[in-house]
């Protein structure tokens, strides 16, 4: 009966402390740095018909979400990811595409959008172009 009752308080005691370590707040928003595209890239199609997709997201306390879009004319979706990015500190990313039906210039849109755990959100919209 006493190892019982020492073993609940020793139970609640370790879960108390647990939920203590995650009320830090976190008071900056995450940084997106963006290693490619840049904006007002070209990406000639007939040369290299990939779309490097290159960025590191950083955040002093970690990360809660990530989303990635990349949309060719405002319409067509050519990615859309969401990783797994809970509690990290820092995710790169780093991606390969290959572009197809290239026969005039087209306009490409990068969206990025990072929240950390205290809600607080980054984003960045990088547009650069394809040509065949």
């Amino acid at each position: 009966m006493k190892f019982q009752f020492l073993f609940t308080v020793l139970l609640l005691s370790a879960w108390m402390t647990g939920c203590k370590k995650n009320k830090i707040t976190d008071s900056m928003k995450p940084v997106i740095t963006v290693a490619e595209p840049t904006p007002g890239d070209t990406i000639v199609a007939s040369v290299d018909p990939e779309v490097h997709v290159e960025f590191t997201v950083n955040d002093q306390q970690g990360l809660h979400t990530l989303a990635i879009t990349l949309v060719r004319n405002a319409t067509d979706t050519l990615l859309t990811v969401q990783p797994a990015v809970m509690d990290k500190t820092v995710y790169p990313f780093h991606t390969h595409l290959n572009l197809t039906g290239v026969t005039g210039l087209q306009t490409l849109q990068l969206f990025l959008r990072a929240e950390n755990h205290s809600s607080l959100v980054s984003t960045q919209e990088i547009t650069f172009y394809a040509q065949p």
